[in-house]
């Protein structure tokens, strides 16, 4: 409290730019029309606010003025869940995005279940807010849209990891030139290596374009990482290189 009332002290020097600077840190509802009057008062009630909060949040169990979930400080729209023993306080925008995509309907730091009203009040609250979200009570009655997008996303990672496989062994092959002739090299790429890259990266384009592309840029970067220790190894890595390209334009317009 000491400190408080020192900073409030030095306020009373501040000159009027000092003071917009401030109420501008503060955030203070158009600091730029207030009287210099007025704007010290409104800089001190906000800070003295902010002092009160805190102290309320230590004396309730919190000890941070951070989010737990996204390190920020807390800040409006805010959500406290409270037990027996303490409240936490949560930037509530990090809490339901956290909830969606997780669809653990537990508080994150007490592991308390969530109950419907608590989930009914945040999607007021976001309503209300005009922020798009997806119903948390709609989701918590619906555990089967959460094991179809596991399925889904391990699907993706399926999909991406024979695709890496593929490009390892390809990057392998030329590596074991002159051991694997130029002729076995062009039969494994245009026979085995390209139709089913070909077909996985059609795989999963339609499942995740984001993916996909991230998957394209992967294949190329290691290609290029392979150790070409003749003529044919450049001539084998570009011609897969350009192979990538054109595929990933039939996808992606550059």
């Amino acid at each position: 409290m000491y400190k408080l009332n020192y900073i409030l002290k030095q306020l009373d020097d501040y000159k009027l730019p000092d003071l917009q600077k401030k109420g501008k840190s503060l955030k203070i509802n158009k600091w730029y029309k207030l009287r210099k009057k007025v704007l010290l008062e409104t800089i001190k009630q906000e800070l003295a606010s902010k002092k009160i909060q805190k102290t309320f949040r230590i004396y309730k169990g919190m000890y941070s003025d951070l989010c737990p979930i996204s390190l920020k400080s807390v800040s409006y729209p805010c959500w406290m869940f409270k037990t027996n023993t303490k409240c936490v306080y949560y930037n509530l925008v990090d809490l339901v995005q956290y909830l969606t995509v997780s669809g653990n309907f537990r508080d994150p730091m007490t592991r308390v279940e969530y109950s419907n009203k608590d989930l009914t009040s945040m999607d007021t609250t976001m309503a209300n807010m005009k922020m798009k979200h997806k119903s948390l009570v709609s989701l918590k009655k619906n555990p089967d849209f959460y094991r179809r997008k596991k399925m889904r996303e391990e699907t993706i990672n399926t999909i991406s990891d024979q695709i890496r496989e593929i490009i390892s062994l390809m990057r392998d092959k030329i590596e074991d030139i002159p051991r694997t002739t130029q002729l076995d090299m062009e039969l494994n790429l245009n026979c085995v290596f390209y139709p089913n890259l070909k077909t996985l990266f059609r795989n999963l384009s339609n499942r995740s374009r984001r993916k996909c592309k991230e998957s394209f840029e992967d294949s190329t970067e290691l290609i290029l990482t392979t150790r070409q220790s003749n003529p044919f190894s450049t001539i084998f890595i570009k011609q897969i290189t350009t192979f990538l390209n054109r595929e990933k334009r039939k996808y992606f317009v550059s």
